[in-house]
């Protein structure tokens, strides 16, 4: 019987969690929790053991762009040991930091105040980027990319703990007519797992551009490490392996682009791969934690 190249239908899901009233724009998940935003700005804290909501709250005035769970202790919040924070980026043009913690606690579901707030630049929809994880001693944990205040095509780099901007300005000369907009972002250690060389992990930053091109940064110096067109459209979604060793980016077409983060002599990335998802247009991109397996949104809602 020969082979179908029909798509396989979906798996049935495990159980359909309903609470928002608008289209979800992003998830995050710590432990046994889910934090999901929407369209509208709505936030929604789920438990995933017994499926149902914990805490409802609006952070921002327009769409939730992106959501991370972090220790408050790498954000640079004096709060109890152990307590867990939310970092939110809507569309507002505001990133503020929650106290986890403090909202399961309250009886004033909806209306809490924020630990911290950011006024920040989000013209062209690129969601923050932070780096966490690695524990309060690590001199970049809390480290936060977002696109400059002024110009969407250049980027910046907050320490929450110190509360004050690291790098202003990242980006190539004459951006505005090379690379575009900056449309998403990924903060990413890179060092001896790929390179037995490298004498410490460096701080890196994936940037995928309104010209479908990727560069990476070193997001402590601002230099350039490389650059690698990924294709004529624009990138919408990317991310790095967790050993910082291999980016995977895609957008606004069928393309879905597996390169090296480590460059020869001419610039070019040690490895590429493309794939073909006969279907246009990619939203998002997650690499699974152990490295073996990429999730990919498409347009299609598959």
């Amino acid at each position: 019987m020969p082979k179908s190249d029909a798509p396989r239908p979906p798996p049935d899901p495990t159980f359909i969690l309903r609470g928002h009233t608008a289209d979800v724009n992003c998830l995050e998940f710590t432990k046994n929790l889910l934090v999901s935003g929407d369209v509208e700005g709505d936030a929604i804290v789920w438990d995933l053991v017994s499926f149902r909501p914990l805490y409802r709250w609006r952070p921002h005035a327009a769409s939730v762009l992106a959501l991370r769970v972090v220790a408050m202790s790498e954000l640079g919040c004096g709060e109890e040991e152990g307590d867990l924070g939310i970092v939110s980026h809507g569309r507002d043009d505001m990133i503020r930091i929650w106290n986890l913690t403090t909202l399961l606690a309250s009886s004033d579901a909806g209306r809490p105040d924020p630990v911290f707030s950011l006024p920040v630049n989000s013209l062209n929809f690129c969601g923050m980027s932070i780096i966490a994880g690695r524990g309060g001693t690590d001199m970049a944990s809390g480290l936060l990319a977002t696109c400059n205040l002024s110009q969407s095509e250049l980027i910046d780099i907050y320490d929450l703990r110190s509360r004050c901007y690291i790098r202003n300005g990242i980006g190539v000369e004459n951006a505005s007519k090379d690379t575009g907009m900056c449309m998403c972002l990924k903060l990413f250690h890179w060092g001896g797992d790929v390179d037995p060389n490298a004498a410490t992990p460096r701080l890196l930053l994936a940037a995928g551009y309104e010209s479908g091109t990727v560069c990476i940064w070193d997001a402590m110096e601002g230099g350039l490490v490389g650059r690698f067109k990924v294709q004529d459209e624009p990138v919408l979604a990317l991310d790095v392996s967790p050993d910082g060793g291999t980016c995977v980016a895609g957008g606004a077409d069928t393309k879905l682009v597996q390169f090296s983060t480590m460059f020869d002599e001419a610039g070019s990335p040690l490895s590429t791969r493309e794939y073909d998802i006969k279907s246009r247009g990619i939203g998002s991109i997650k690499i699974r934690g152990d490295g073996r397996i990429v999730g990919v949104g498409c347009w299609d809602s598959r």
